[in-house]
């Protein structure tokens, strides 16, 4: 006596004795569990025989009522029953349009040949009205045999809004979102409205990205992302950035296309920083350190106050080197210029100097007391009080008063030479 066991199709069994005494068909579930037994031939019949007589006799495979699922939250076999919520422990292989892939690489597996463009592999669909309906995926990183969002596991989800979606009153029908439960809480990662704007981040709730591209929290593009990390919903770029232009040659290239009279490009403003004294400024050198890197300063001393001013300086120095007041005042070395040009220390001039007549007519009068500038042979300018000036040594007739007019008769008491430069008489 030898016994033998053949297998057809998933659950289908032929078993047999030889001499073969009976033939038997035998229904099992997807554990192997005995559910049917039809004794179909009786008698003695050959083994090479048996597949030959038997399959006249086989079912159809939609009149049989083994299920390759179980019922949802136990060991039942889920039979025929198509409203059933249903799990199985291994993995399911569909091949649509007569496929020939015989082994999924996952423990669910779709392939499809069909030429219909349109055709997916996978449909996941809600239907109703409800307001917080959405049809999506789960896949749990951290399984408490839970579903997702309970206390204690963890995962992702893949969810796209229903069309009547309008949960806490703010619409975000057709939304698709992809967020992450973390145990505790949800959050919201990324999110796409039908609009093609895109939201990346941490956006709260029924919140939806007004712009292409709205990023909640830190970015960091070209060669800084995954290496350096962002200042607080702020942005750095490794490469060159372009405004107005497509073909940036510098870190920050700012073109604009308008014209006219003061064409604006840029504007750096602090409106915040209005304390009296207080400096709003930009830095341009080679390192952030004293005395490497010049400062550009607007002064605030009040609302349009004739003392704002415009300090050019340099960085660990507090004193300006130059200052533009909001009057036309302009100081170097001063920070608080009283005249037109006020310059605390020397100076030194390579050309002329130019004045008109009115200017200088206008000109108060002073005592030999008060300073002058000059200059001397080398360029130079220097501050000189009037009494150290030697005047010229002439007086008026019968005085001893400097002569100061081309009309004075005037007179000298010392030797005068004309044509040589060494008098040896009066005249």
């Amino acid at each position: 006596m030898r016994n033998f066991s053949k297998c057809l199709l998933a659950f289908i069994c032929l078993t047999s004795f030889s001499p073969i005494l009976n033939a038997q068909i035998k229904l099992v579930d997807s554990k192997g569990a005995l559910r049917d037994t039809s004794v179909i031939l009786a008698g003695r019949v050959k083994y090479a025989d048996t597949l030959n007589m038997l399959l006249p006799y086989l079912k159809k495979a939609d009149t049989i009522q083994a299920s390759p699922f179980y019922k949802s939250g136990g060991t039942n076999d889920a039979g025929s029953n198509k409203i059933l919520p249903i799990y199985r422990n291994e993995g399911i292989l569909t091949n649509i349009g007569g496929a020939t892939l015989t082994s999924p690489y996952a423990n669910v597996g779709f392939h499809t040949i069909s030429s219909a463009n349109a055709l997916s592999s996978i449909v996941v669909e809600t239907v109703g009205g409800s307001a917080s309906q959405q049809a999506g995926m789960n896949f749990i990183t951290k399984s408490n045999s839970t579903q997702l969002g309970a206390s204690g596991n963890k995962g992702w989800q893949v969810a796209a809004r229903a069309d009547a979606w309008n949960s806490s009153g703010t619409q975000e029908a057709n939304l698709l979102n992809f967020s992450y439960w973390t145990g505790a809480a949800w959050t919201q990662v990324a999110k796409f409205t039908t609009g093609g704007n895109v939201a990346i981040g941490s956006m709260a709730l029924n919140t939806l990205p007004l712009n292409k591209l709205d990023v909640v929290g830190a970015a960091a593009i070209g060669s800084y992302a995954g290496v350096n990390t962002a200042p607080t919903n702020g942005l750095i770029i490794s490469g060159n950035v372009g405004i107005g232009t497509s073909s940036p040659t510098s870190i920050l290239d700012v073109q604009s296309a308008g014209t006219g009279n003061y064409t604006s490009v840029g504007k750096f403003l602090a409106p915040g920083n209005t304390g009296a004294g207080n400096a709003t400024q930009m830095n341009f050198g080679t390192a952030m350190s004293a005395g490497n890197n010049a400062e550009w300063r607007f002064i605030y001393q009040g609302n349009n106050s004739a003392t704002n001013r415009v300090d050019f300086g340099m960085n660990g120095y507090v004193a300006p080197i130059i200052s533009y007041l909001v009057n036309g005042k302009v100081g170097i070395g001063n920070g608080n210029p009283s005249t037109k040009l006020d310059v605390v220390g020397t100076g030194k001039f390579s050309d002329t100097l130019f004045g008109t007549k009115a200017q200088f007519n206008s000109l108060p009068s002073g005592a030999i007391t008060d300073s002058v500038v000059t200059l001397d042979a080398s360029g130079n300018l220097k501050k000189r009080t009037l009494n150290s000036i030697t005047l010229e040594p002439w007086y008026k007739e019968s005085t001893s008063v400097g002569s100061t007019s081309n009309s004075d008769n005037i007179y000298t008491m010392g030797k005068v030479a004309i044509g040589i430069n060494s008098p040896t008489a009066t005249l």
